[in-house]
């Protein structure tokens, strides 16, 4: 009597050359999955920069702080002050939620859902992009956080701070940070 069908070990060595190409793949899959998340930072950073400037052309001002020699900053984490704000507040002005600073309700971004961790606006990696506004308009954006210099001839600068969620201030070898310039 002929049996027809795979044997024991058949499967076996089948599953076990299946789980050898999947672990080859890994890899692969990974580094595709980490430049998708660089990909996204840099394309909302990029909206976050258009939608900054898009907001002064209509509007003739920043929404906040014009006229403050000390560039305002947004997002981080840690203590706030009258100049480093939780990005949620400028970020609320440019979704046209905040009828304070924008009357006519115009919509500057849009923001999944899923991209606002506590209502404010983060990267891929859960931390709130950081932004400075150049509202002591003198062509510097200053006052920036993590470490980073002036950045002259910006009117506003973007950045995260990467998957390692480190600045420079907190690692001077971070690479991994995506920034508007």
């Amino acid at each position: 009597m002929k049996h027809s069908g795979f044997t024991l070990v058949e499967l076996l060595v089948v599953i076990a050359i299946i789980a050898i190409l999947a672990a080859m793949l890994m890899p692969a899959m990974n580094s595709a999955f980490r430049k998708a998340e660089g990909s996204q930072a840099q394309t909302d950073i990029r909206s976050i920069e258009a939608a900054v400037k898009a907001f002064y052309s209509d509007y003739g001002k920043f929404p906040a702080g014009n006229g403050n020699a000390n560039d305002y900053s947004y997002g981080g984490l840690g203590s706030y002050s009258a100049n480093y704000r939780p990005n949620f507040e400028l970020i609320n002005v440019l979704r046209g939620i905040d009828t304070t600073n924008n009357p006519r309700r115009t919509v500057y971004l849009e923001v999944s859902q899923d991209s606002l961790g506590t209502n404010n606006f983060v990267d891929p990696w859960g931390q709130q992009y950081e932004i400075t506004v150049d509202t002591g308009f003198d062509n510097v954006c200053n006052n920036l956080r993590g470490g980073y210099t002036n950045m002259p001839n910006k009117v506003v600068v973007v950045w995260s701070k990467g998957r390692d969620g480190k600045a420079p201030s907190d690692d001077p070898n971070t690479t991994d940070d995506v920034k508007s310039w």
